[in-house]
């Protein structure tokens, strides 16, 4: 197997073990909005939210040539 993907399945283990552990519930306030939700979904959605900006990140600086 390559390193990226070792890398790659060593960090989901570590993310399902912090999902796992976390399942009190916690108030998110931001702004005006408050939401009382388990840690653990908002864990999820924070590395999934990540997991985009990366991948959106990456498409878009990819394509573009240097400029000096």
């Amino acid at each position: 197997m390559k390193a990226k993907y070792i890398t790659l399945i060593v960090l989901a283990v570590l993310a399902v073990i912090l999902v796992l552990q976390n399942w009190y519930d916690v108030l998110i306030q931001l702004f005006f909005w408050n939401q009382e939700m388990p840690l653990a979904v908002f864990a999820i959605l924070m590395m999934a939210i990540g997991f985009l900006l990366g991948l959106v990140t990456a498409r878009v600086t990819r394509g573009e040539p240097q400029k000096d």
